[in-house]
């Protein structure tokens, strides 16, 4: 009769989380932080836009940002820009939408979003989900082999009302690239649709 001395495994050992590459990760958080510190989308106690506004219309027109490219608001003006993003808005940033670019990751985008709501909550304490990531449906939309994800979250002090955020991943396949498009409302309103002005590779569909 033989024993097993083979010793138990703890959670640590049974449940670990697939690596992803740090850089990966550590652009987008930043990229969010960032914005959180600068009050990028802080309109003080001004009286906020009425909601019927987001009901009507809006002219949109294409930007670009090196290779990236996505249609905004054509009233919208560039706020912010350096050599790793642009941001672009109202003129009182009361809505805003920030545009970031990578080399495409081998991990799966919903993989990666799920990463980025983790250390979001994690490094932001400000920072909580208003959903799950969800997989936004491109057939007919773009080549086969590109995907994008959509990310809610919600970011307050508890002294303002929460700003609403979304982030909108986007693979492009044919220009190998990870493409990240982070819209802000201030008022919970959206003067364009984040889940339809999808960012991609300038000369992509």
């Amino acid at each position: 009769m033989s024993t097993d001395t083979t010793p138990p495994r703890t959670p640590s050992t049974t449940r670990r989380r697939r690596p992803v590459d740090p850089p990966t990760i550590a652009w987008p958080i930043g990229l969010v932080l960032l914005l959180v510190a600068l009050g990028a989308w802080r309109v003080g106690d001004e009286p906020r836009a009425a909601a019927d506004s987001a009901t009507e219309p809006t002219s949109v027109a294409p930007r670009t940002f090196g290779d990236a490219r996505l249609e905004v608001p054509r009233s919208w003006q560039t706020l912010d820009r350096s050599g790793e993003r642009v941001t672009w808005g109202a003129s009182d940033r009361s809505h805003t939408v920030t545009l970031a670019s990578t080399e495409a990751s081998s991990v799966p985008l919903p993989t990666i979003a799920r990463e980025v709501v983790a250390q979001s909550s994690d490094s932001l304490p400000e920072a909580s989900t208003a959903g799950d990531p969800v997989a936004i449906d491109l057939q007919g939309r773009a080549p086969k082999g590109d995907s994008a994800v959509l990310v809610p979250f919600e970011v307050g002090d508890g002294t303002h009302p929460p700003i609403q955020v979304v982030q909108v991943w986007r693979r492009d396949s044919r220009a190998g690239v990870d493409l990240v498009a982070t819209w802000t409302s201030a008022d919970g309103t959206w003067p364009a649709s984040p889940r339809e002005l999808l960012p991609r590779a300038s000369g992509s569909r």
